[in-house]
């Protein structure tokens, strides 16, 4: 399965989402949990990984907001996870450095992730575009 990585350099820094699974049959029958991914998150000397579902519409809007911020057309986005409630915060300032922040929960919320690290714009933009090559460019499917 392929994986979508924020490398900052630091290995100790680093966002990695990865077994995207979408369900267009769900999708098509109106059940807004239809897709499924992994968010690893490595701050420091700790890690995590959290599963996320998401409506696939919801997550191609988040691919075009992340990309727009690397582009410099928005200064914030959030990847919010609709079963648990992890949430993952891009903030952009004036100068590029986008400071990455948020939450993930394990299996049932019985374990818990909060990180924080900055990084600049260009950490982004493998991550940003893969995604919308793999999501918008190829797999839109008239979304």
């Amino acid at each position: 399965m392929k994986t979508y990585s924020i490398s900052t350099g630091n290995p100790y820094e680093q966002l990695i989402i990865s077994n995207i699974r979408v369900s267009y049959e769900d999708f098509s029958n109106g059940n807004p949990y239809n897709t499924t991914f992994s968010v690893k998150v490595i701050s420091g000397s700790f890690s995590g990984i959290g599963e996320f579902e998401y409506n696939i519409k919801d997550f191609i809007i988040f691919i075009k907001e992340i990309r727009e911020l690397y582009n410099f057309k928005l200064n914030e986005v959030e990847l919010y996870d609709t079963g648990y409630g992890s949430n993952i915060q891009f903030h952009l300032d004036k100068t590029g450095h986008i400071t990455i922040l948020g939450t993930i929960y394990g299996d049932s919320i019985e374990h818990s992730l909060t990180f924080k690290f900055s990084t600049d714009q260009t950490a982004i933009k493998t991550f940003s575009n893969s995604l919308y090559k793999d999501f918008i460019t190829e797999k839109a499917h008239g979304l």
